[in-house]
């Protein structure tokens, strides 16, 4: 007989498998099984996500618009509706479809990727309809051939963003806003978790994402500012 399938049975791993056991399983000519593994509550923290993309990347080494610009523009205001899971079982959670519902109605379907024992992983729910994102970024000086580097003639650019989200909503939210760059961040408001990326160590700028965790009432809106400088090739 099998086990009760809310019980997480230990399973095999064979290198970067992992078997989930299922024994005994006889089906009859034109029958269908359903066969559930396990069933567990695990930690969920639901929360809003705004991630901007960085706007300048590659494209640091010469003037121009990047080839993506409009692309990017077109999702930069999008907020996700999502949820954290924190996988407490000891078995690894698989690449698979996830299915979100609440009070039994269905909410969304998304993939759940590969989650190991402990971990973390993020499922998006839908697009945040009622959290209105707004951004810009515009430069604020211009030095003109201050450094040479390798025979080339480089301008520091100062550049200014400005962020701003507003809760339409009835509730409070959790809201965490992501943004991607590409120079030297030199100021945030509030302060912001800054993480130095380890993407394209060779280039003349690095590449930073700023991170900020907020609680927003009902009705509320919030506004992020940071200042950066990157080197342009003139």
């Amino acid at each position: 007989p099998m086990a009760p399938y809310w019980a997480a049975e230990m399973g095999v791993a064979l290198e970067d498998l992992f078997l989930y056991p299922l024994q005994s399983v006889t089906l009859a000519r034109g029958e269908r099984g359903y066969y559930p593994l396990f069933e567990t509550a695990v930690p969920c923290e639901e929360f809003y996500r705004w991630e901007i993309p960085d706007f300048i990347g590659a494209q640091a080494e010469r003037y121009g618009p990047p080839e993506e610009r409009q692309r990017e523009e077109e999702q930069v205001t999008q907020v996700w509706h999502s949820i954290r899971l924190t996988n407490t079982t000891s078995l690894p959670w698989t690449t698979a479809p996830a299915e979100i519902m609440k009070e039994g109605q269905i909410l969304s379907q998304d993939l759940l990727g590969y989650t190991a024992p402990g971990a973390k992983t993020t499922v998006k729910i839908t697009q945040a309809a009622s959290v209105k994102a707004e951004q810009e970024e515009f430069e604020t000086q211009r030095e003109r051939g201050v450094v040479e580097l390798y025979g080339w003639h480089y301008d520091r650019v100062t550049l200014e963003g400005h962020l701003r989200v507003r809760n339409y909503q009835q509730k409070a939210i959790s809201l965490e806003v992501v943004k991607h760059l590409t120079g030297e961040v030199s100021e945030t408001s509030p302060q912001a978790e800054v993480a130095r990326l380890a993407r394209g160590l060779r280039a003349i700028n690095p590449q930073s994402s700023l991170t900020w965790k907020v609680s927003l009432e009902a009705g509320a809106e919030q506004e992020f500012t940071y200042k950066f400088q990157v080197l342009l090739r003139a």
